[in-house]
């Protein structure tokens, strides 16, 4: 009953396995409880049958005979496969299984037509599965009724069977197994040399490799042919040819070079290997080779332990928990018995319509027998460009009329063949053994009428039906990768066989089996591709299991795509609603919509991170003309703005504003108190005013004195950046003459004439040089932008936000006074030392938090100049070259599956520091540093301190109440002043804080005579290498620290 439950749960209800994940001793317990139901599902070994047999049918019948009873052999020689059910009738008893045409049966699983494809998985994942299973379903080429198996996960794939292989394939120097530098890359060594006569044939070294020697392996049969031709030639497979044989590598199994993707997969973890060794060596130089040697090996064993249980299983699960490695539950358990590999394990293991009919290498489309015995694409290509290509592609699905007919002519009829000789009962009787009930007609077994017509035309009963092809044909939920019972049969013997290893028993797991380097490394790995991430150049992309998938949705008609959603977005959703409807529909966040232009949305952090600094998700160059969001590049000075370029048009700039900040950062708090004493007594003599008209004259009026040392007019600053950079329909209103955009824009050279004339203008020419910029006009424009429509639109919209939350709020308003007069003291209005900042928790908690509900910056967005993808928690997305990707942060920034209560004003969420990981809104982390080569807003840092001296002085100074005591927040229309409440939020009376202290005046800290900037948290860059740090400055986040002298 139990069992029944959690498998109904465990793919669905999302929020509730989140929520079990999410708590400690839930997790566990739910971990428990899933390996034990499913491992549990069949009974525990030791299995009474096996494939033993004491002779053959007769002396010319090749297949061997199989005993129907149990023998002590058959129970504890493990050369001999175990099986999990006793053997079907024989042939000669009284009642003999009727079985089909065996043609007919392996015809069932013929792809007719184009793949279908497997929902979830990638090409890797099946090329990884084969590389996998082939270290422990080894089938005597001698007798197919014994084994070669280890029947452990032992890594034998690069270390060999047998200790003496092992030898061989060490380099016996600081414990490393040996390597060759091949175009560049290391690889595994060469197999293959020729001699001086100019025969090609196995080098010297690796001539005592057991599966060289052996004249029935795979090895002498399909590569070295010199010493066998007929098997090759009787099986109707092409052997490996001299080219072929010229680029295999020396590894622990003679099958290792089949594909290029299994040499791929060898390389990945020879090259683990020597990592483990080079970081051991370096914490113990004391270790000598064989030492180093064998704690690098368990370390690398454990390694691929944990990316079986918590990366491969997980993967063919379609339940929302995440299984882990609990060291020591197993031994606990009464299925924690000696390994045996069964033979209905290896039988069901043929997973071969995963195989594609072709793959797509560098942009060239192979057949996929091209790809058999064949590593020179793999040298010529190199391991991160073959790996992401199998990652990217879809594999097939697990499914009847699926094998490629490459491998349906040999493959499927050789294990059909096989499981006959091995008399493997029907496919209904495993589901019984397994707990599940049995098929009763072909329509339940398949779900497809079709299908379960062509099934009874060969079988005519259902309990007929063999194990193979059963296990293809059974119906598979929508997201599925494997049907019922071959789920269940897989987990049971792939939990049983891999939690059962040594290397993971309480007794043996820890340090002094891995060393404290290689437990470290296996304590942070749970995925196959952290593995190539630290073995290779892959940089952003990755080699994962899961397909990418097609982001649902679509653009529609060129035309009327872009007008049906565009006019939703602005007349009919609203921006909240717009996002949010398709969200639902498409079950994603991320999807297709044609908002302005084709535009892929992504909705959660994890994919929008990807667009923080991603060298090939660049942001579009602006062209001179309108388009979303995007001034005229005339307003600009030509330069494009900083956010929306990509490389040396986008570092240059922004190396030259960080630097114009820091240099500003001296005089920050004394032109902020400068400031604050105008307007504060504007608003005393008022009594009643609008905060939204003096909070944005308060920003202009701020921001222009301390960028330019002049005062503008506020309301002419307002105008120009609400109505020319805030534009909506700009398109049509640019040529009516009584527009508030022709009107706003009849400004602009006003206010452009008032920055060239400003007396510091003169100063910030002098720094835009050292970054290379040298026209005057341009940089004058560039600052327009930048000091307008970034730090003005910007910083009035958090300023009334925070006016309206804490306008909603006077108990936590009380808190915030009393944390204040605590730490700086009663009645105290101004600070000198912006470092005092810091030691208001509570304040920055409510910063943070609001930010978090109003971030100021909405949109991110980067345009993609090769195939990729972008990893979300909808799944793994394939993002094609020249696609453009948008990020909506206020939709990250609410994901229940990141913030509990998401739209619950929580200041308090942020005393956890993974909070803040995920707070975006300058485009980047809150807590991360911006540099020239990033996408984080520069003046990020500054505009939290800005903030920051504004919640003091306000509260420290005044008490005030709205006229509408509930400020609201636009859902609906989107635009520059979307993150601030709706309305002017006028005060309906506003007065002195009691007990305040008269405003003493503000003491402006020294700048550094040696000129370093105060700020820690922006580095200067270098003007030679954009993106550099000058020697000296520290990347350290620190938004207060003012050196003084």
């Amino acid at each position: 009953m139990l069992k029944a439950f959690v498998i109904h749960l465990a793919p669905r209800y999302p929020w509730l396995w989140r929520f079990v994940s999410g708590v400690p001793f839930l997790r566990k317990w739910a971990n428990r409880v899933f390996i034990h139901l499913l491992t549990s599902s069949g009974p525990a070994r030791p299995y009474a049958y096996s494939l033993w047999g004491p002779k053959r049918r007769s002396e010319t019948d090749l297949e061997p005979y199989v005993a129907d009873y149990v023998s002590w052999v058959g129970l504890v020689d493990r050369s001999v496969t175990g099986r999990h059910l006793s053997p079907s009738p024989a042939a000669s008893s009284a009642e003999p299984l009727s079985l089909p045409d065996p043609d007919k049966v392996a015809a069932l699983f013929k792809r007719r037509g184009p793949m279908i494809p497997c929902p979830r998985s990638s090409i890797l994942f099946g090329f990884f599965a084969q590389w996998f299973t082939d270290s422990f379903l080894r089938t005597d080429p001698t007798d197919a009724r014994k084994n070669t198996s280890n029947h452990e996960i032992d890594l034998c794939q690069i270390y060999g069977l047998s200790p003496s292989d092992a030898s061989i394939l060490r380099s016996h120097e600081g414990g490393k197994l040996l390597t060759e530098s091949l175009n560049g890359q290391e690889f595994p060594p060469l197999l293959f040399e020729k001699d001086e006569a100019g025969t090609l044939g196995v080098r010297e070294r690796f001539k005592d490799l057991s599966y060289v020697k052996d004249k029935n392996s795979f090895f002498t049969r399909f590569v070295n042919v010199s010493a066998s031709k007929s098997p090759a030639e009787s099986s109707g497979r092409q052997a490996a040819t001299d080219k072929q044989r010229e680029c295999f590598f020396a590894s622990g199994l003679g099958n290792a070079n089949s594909t290029l993707f299994y040499s791929a997969i060898n390389t990945i973890f020879v090259r683990e290997h020597n990592r483990l060794c080079d970081e051991i060596s370096r914490r113990y130089p004391e270790w000598d080779d064989d030492r180093l040697f064998e704690t690098a090996r368990n370390a690398n064993i454990a390694l691929l332990l944990k990316v079986i249980i918590e990366d491969y299983i997980n993967h063919l699960s379609s339940a929302h928990f995440q299984i882990f490695t609990e060291v020591g539950f197993a031994e606990t358990q009464h299925w924690y018995r000696t390994n045996r590999i069964t033979a209905e394990f290896d039988l069901l293991y043929r997973w071969h319509p995963f195989v594609p009919d072709s793959i797509s290498l560098n942009g060239e489309e192979r057949p996929i027998e091209q790809l058999l015995l064949d590593n020179g694409p793999l040298i010529a290509l190199g391991v991160e460009n073959v790996l992401h290509a199998a990652a990217t592609q879809r594999a097939g699905r697990l499914t009847i009329r699926n094998t490629t007919p490459f491998l349906n002519s040999m493959a499927d009829k050789a294990a059909l063949a096989k499981s006959r000789a091995w008399r493997i009962r029907p496919y209904n009787e495993y589901r019984a053994h397994f707990g599940l009930r049995p098929a009763s007609t072909f329509e339940e077994l398949t779900g497809d009428q079709a299908l379960a017509a062509e099934l009874k035309a060969i079988y005519t009963d259902v309990n007929q039906v063999e194990l193979i092809p059963g296990l293809y044909a059974e119906k598979q939920e929508e997201r599925a990768i494997l049907g019922s019972l071959m789920l269940f049969m897989v987990v049971v013997d792939a939990f049983s066989q891999a939690l059962t290893n040594p290397l993971l028993s309480r007794n043996v797991y820890g340090e002094k089996s891995f060393s404290r380097v290689g437990l470290e490394s296996i304590e942070t790995t749970s995925s196959f591709d952290a593995i190539v991430q630290r073995n290779s150049s892959m940089k952003d992309r990755k080699a994962t299991f899961a397909a990418a998938l097609e982001a649902p949705g679509g653009y529609g008609p060129p035309v009327l795509g872009k007008l049906v959603d565009t006019c939703d977005f602005l007349f009919f959703s609203g921006w909240e609603r717009f996002f949010r409807r398709r969200q639902k529909r498409y079950a994603s966040n991320v999807f297709r919509i044609n908002l302005f232009q084709p535009t892929i949305a992504v909705l959660d952090h994890r994919a929008i991170k990807a667009l923080f600094a991603s060298e090939d998700l660049v942001q579009d160059i602006p062209s001179d003309k309108y388009r979303f969001s995007l001034p005229l590049l005339s307003l600009t000075g030509g330069l494009p703005p900083g956010m929306y370029e990509s490389g040396a048009a986008h570092d240059a700039p922004k190396s030259f504003y960080i630097r114009l900040l820091q240099r500003r950062s001296s005089s920050l708090a004394a032109q902020f108190h400068e400031t604050i004493e105008e307007f504060s007594q504007r608003w005393l003599s008022k009594s009643q005013f609008s905060w939204s008209d003096e909070l944005e004259d308060f920003s202009a009026v701020f921001l222009f004195r301390w960028i330019f040392g002049a005062r503008p007019d506020p309301k002419k600053v307002r105008l120009i950046y609400k109505h020319i950079f805030g534009h909506r329909f700009v398109a049509v209103t640019r040529y009516i003459p009584w527009s508030k955009y022709a009107k706003s824009k009849a400004l602009y050279p006003e206010l452009l004439a008032f920055v060239k004339s400003a007396p510091l203008f003169r100063e910030i020419v002098e720094l835009a040089r050292l970054e290379g910029l040298t026209d005057e006009e341009a940089v004058a424009r560039q600052l327009m932008f930048l000091v307008g429509m970034n730090a003005f639109l910007g910083t009035q919209n958090i300023l009334k936000s925070i006016v309206g939350e804490l306008s909603l709020r006077p108990e936590l308003c009380a808190r915030l006074r009393e944390e204040m007069a605590d730490r700086l003291g009663p009645g105290q209005r101004t600070i000198d030392d912006l470092s005092v900042l810091r030691s208001l928790p509570l304040l920055d908690k409510t910063l943070r938090e609001i930010l978090r509900l109003h971030p100021p910056v909405f949109l991110i967005f980067g345009r993609a100049t090769r195939d990729r993808t972008i990893e979300s928690d909808s799944g793994l997305f394939a993002v094609g070259k020249g696609e453009l990707v948008m990020g909506v942060i206020p939709f990250a920034h609410q994901d229940p599956a990141v913030f509990d209560n998401p739209k619950e004003f929580n200041p308090d969420r942020f005393d956890d520091e993974k909070a803040s990981e995920h707070l975006i809104w300058p485009r980047g982390s809150h807590d991360a540093s911006a540099s020239p080569g990033n996408r984080t807003c520069p003046g990020k840092d500054l505009a939290v301190v800005i903030t920051k001296l504004f919640c003091v002085a306000l509260l420290t100074r005044f008490q005030w109440r709205l006229k509408d005591p509930q400020p609201r927040w636009d859902d609906f229309r989107f635009g520059a002043g979307v993150a601030a409440p709706v309305g002017a939020l006028d005060v309906e009376w506003f007065r002195s804080e009691r007990n305040a202290k008269p405003a003493r005046g503000a003491v402006s800290p020294q700048a550094r005579p040696d000129g370093q900037c105060p700020f820690k948290g922006s580095p200067v860059p270098s003007k030679s290498v954009p993106g550099k740090t000058v020697p000296g400055k520290t990347a350290a986040v620190d938004q207060y620290e003012i050196a003084q002298d």
